[in-house]
């Protein structure tokens, strides 16, 4: 296991690979919230966790944890879907 020190405390690299795939899994929720609308919760969170063609047929959830250019090819697809380009 790789340690980093944070002030007086270690933190393990999977404890920082956790906490950005948290970060990057809660902007694409609310994301897709905010794309979808109000009331319309539910739908979004589907998209979140459906395999997506576009996406490699993996769940955007998935690619967006993994990477920061994961993050952004998710949000990239909900950002055609809010202007009407469905690829």
């Amino acid at each position: 296991m790789i340690v980093f020190w944070f002030g007086d405390e270690p933190v393990a690299l999977k404890e920082i690979f956790n906490g950005l795939a948290l970060m990057r899994g809660a902007e694409l929720r609310a994301t897709a919230e905010k794309a979808w609308g109000k009331g319309e919760k539910e739908k979004a969170m589907q998209w979140v966790i459906r395999p997506n063609e576009v996406l490699e047929c993996k769940p955007p959830l998935e690619v967006a944890i993994n990477s920061d250019e994961g993050l952004k090819r998710a949000l990239d697809v909900i950002g055609r879907i809010e202007h009407g380009i469905y690829s």
